[in-house]
């Protein structure tokens, strides 16, 4: 089985919280595999740098953007 990442640790992706767009670096991926023959889904840990916590919030890969405008074209 071959699994592609849309995005890739340390890049900036956008999405939409509390109905602003908004922009954070993804610093975890997460991949469950939970049969052979099942379709993953891929979920991103993303936040702001910080030395002792770096992850805010988990979000799925079809709610992350690579740019803003991207994001503004989905709505």
């Amino acid at each position: 089985m071959l699994i592609d990442t849309k995005y890739n640790i340390n890049q900036t992706v956008w999405f939409m919280h509390d109905n602003k767009p908004v922009s954070k670096t993804v610093y975890d991926i997460e991949i469950p595999i939970i049969t052979e023959n099942s379709y993953p889904k891929i979920s991103y840990g993303v936040g702001d740098y910080l030395p002792s916590r770096t992850v805010e919030m988990t979000m799925l890969q079809s709610q992350l953007f690579i740019s803003k405008e991207e994001l503004l074209k989905s709505l």
